[in-house]
């Protein structure tokens, strides 16, 4: 039986990044010292990946930090980062959307007609009025004055 708790998802994601990026434990242990100011070794970082200790809220934050990705991203299933930047309201939109596509379909009907495409207007040589002022050359003004 696996354990697919969030605590496991968590620590996975983590240890992938650390994969990614090419950073050893150690490596990470220094980062987070320097940018904490708790003093971090690769033994605490083992611990805590591995599930040996608690993973506390603040341990996650500075690791991710350290790591370079947003908390946000270490909780959310892979596939899913791109939610950390949507409200709720669009998030809801979204879900909304999957589970009714009729509802998509006439949601976009509805902005095609509140939003028209837009009309090309024609151009012509003449100004749609005349301009005021003194004209440019003479022959105008003398065409004018007539």
């Amino acid at each position: 039986m696996t354990d697919d708790s969030a605590s496991t998802r968590i620590r996975g994601r983590l240890k992938d990044e650390l994969r990614e990026r090419d950073i050893s434990q150690r490596e990470l242990a220094d980062k987070l010292t320097r940018d904490t100011g708790v003093q971090w070794n690769q033994a605490k970082i083992g611990k805590v990946l591995n599930g040996d200790v608690e993973l506390k809220v603040d341990d996650l934050d500075a690791i991710a930090r350290s790591l370079g990705i947003f908390i946000s991203e270490a909780v959310r299933d892979r596939g899913l980062e791109f939610y950390a930047e949507m409200t709720p309201t669009a998030l809801r939109m979204l879900t909304v959307f999957r589970q009714k596509p009729l509802a998509f379909q006439q949601a976009i009907q509805i902005l095609h007609g509140i939003m028209p495409a837009p009309v090309a207007v024609p151009k012509t040589d003449e100004p749609a009025r005349p301009k005021r002022g003194r004209p440019q050359n003479a022959e105008l003004a003398k065409r004018l004055a007539k």
